[in-house]
């Protein structure tokens, strides 16, 4: 799979990988002969890392819904350091589609110009 997304992506979204092991694995990516040199993004989300093996929940406090906006910007910037160029917050429990619309507003109002502001 990295070796397809060297010779024909513009873009890789790991699943099942800790973040950590993200900028080893971009290396990886970059230094086969068919890599083009071209930019390349990398999507995480912030709730990834709360997936293990089998497709089980894990019980990792730094991926859980409902964390502070310092904790969210934390983990985001931390992603950027390890190569992530995209990432999304997931949502908590919320009532219905505007409970939703108003969240997905406080985030690009109040996390978004953290993280643009740090990278």
């Amino acid at each position: 799979m990295l070796k397809r997304t060297a010779r024909f992506a513009s873009g890789w979204w790991p699943f099942l990988l800790k973040v950590e092991d993200i900028p080893a694995k971009i290396d990886f990516i970059k230094s086969q002969p068919t890599y083009d040199g071209g930019p390349l993004d990398v999507m995480y989300p912030l709730g990834m890392g709360r997936i293990g093996e089998g497709h089980v929940s894990t019980d990792d406090p730094s991926y859980r819904r409902g964390m502070s906006k310092q904790e969210i910007v934390d983990q985001l910037c931390r992603f950027a350091e390890l190569g992530v160029t995209f990432s999304s917050v997931p949502a908590p429990r919320l009532s219905g589609a505007e409970a939703y619309m108003d969240y997905a507003q406080w985030v690009i109002e109040e996390i978004k110009p953290h993280i643009t502001a740090a990278n």
